[in-house]
C-alpha cells in the first residue's frame, strides 16, 4: 500500500533492526518515530485508520485501550491477551 503511510511509534530490541531495513528497502511510507511524547501520540491515534500491535508475552495494555477510546480499530496478533477466546 504504497499510498498508504505506515508510522511506528516504538522502542524495543527490534528497534535497529527495523531502521536498518527500512532505510536498506527504500522504503518512504514507512516512518520509524521511536518513542514519543504523549503529544505526538495523540496526533498519531486521532489521525490514523487504524493500530497494530504485535506484543511478545504482554498482556492487554494502553495502546489497544487508547487506540478504543478513539475509535480506532485494532489489529493484533494471536500473543497474550489477543489470544484468549470468549
Amino acid at each position: 500500500m504504497k499510498n498508504k503511510k505506515l508510522v511506528i511509534c516504538s522502542t524495543g530490541p527490534l528497534h535497529n533492526w527495523f531502521e536498518e531495513q527500512i532505510k536498506m528497502r527504500n522504503l518512504d511510507n514507512i516512518l520509524f518515530e521511536g518513542f514519543v511524547s504523549d503529544e505526538r501520540l495523540s496526533e498519531l491515534i486521532g489521525n490514523c485508520y487504524a493500530g497494530i500491535y504485535i506484543p511478545v508475552d504482554e498482556d492487554f495494555g494502553m495502546t489497544q485501550i487508547e487506540l478504543m477510546a478513539a475509535g480506532k480499530p485494532v489489529i493484533g496478533v494471536e500473543e497474550g491477551d489477543f489470544s484468549k477466546r470468549l
